[in-house]
């Protein structure tokens, strides 16, 4: 892979990437396209914490719907 396909795919990624929350700037995406591993390591890292908090946020949205209560469709057709 020629080192100008690689920056047009990291582009992709990183276009990607910030619909999650997570801004790469041009000068660290041209690190990882060099072949910079720790700072590769450290961007999964934010991938990593970012998917847990997106789970954590799921499931406190699931335990709050268990939670309440459920509507009454009968008292809620009722007109008054």
């Amino acid at each position: 892979m020629t080192p100008a396909e690689k920056l047009y795919n990291w582009n992709l990624i990183v276009t990607a990437l910030k619909s999650f929350g997570i801004n790469i700037d041009n000068e660290v995406r041209d690190l990882i396209v060099g072949g910079d591993l720790e700072i590769l390591a450290d961007l999964l890292n934010q991938i990593r914490m970012k998917e847990i908090e997106f789970s954590e946020m799921l499931l406190k949205k699931e335990s709050t719907l268990k939670t309440e209560e459920p509507v009454n469709k009968k008292d809620a057709c009722n007109v008054v």
